[in-house]
């Protein structure tokens, strides 16, 4: 299995554009083969901050999500907007 946590900042006054956009690649995702999890958090105090919590299969599942079109279209979408802050990846090790 791949663990990740995706971390997704929007710019000031971006928050909702960003929410909008990540919301329309959660049902595409969630269809692709060898995703077991694609769940979108919005932290609770710090504004404009999402968090994508995923579970592949596979390292192969993962990098085709990576190269999906709905995914091209989020990235191409908010740079054109200049939407986010930062995005952070973050590999996770499962302990139990």
């Amino acid at each position: 299995m791949v663990y990740l946590l995706a971390e997704i900042q929007a710019k000031p006054g971006k928050a909702e554009l960003v929410k909008q956009a990540l919301l329309q690649i959660l049902e595409p995702t969630r269809q692709e083969e060898g995703c077991q999890q694609y769940e979108l958090f919005a932290d609770e105090k710090v504004e404009g901050l999402f968090l994508m919590q995923e579970k592949w299969t596979t390292e192969q599942a993962l990098e085709g999500h990576n190269n999906t079109a709905h995914l091209r279209h989020f990235g191409e979408y908010c740079k054109q907007q200049d939407a986010l802050e930062h995005v952070i990846l973050r590999r996770l090790e499962f302990i139990g």
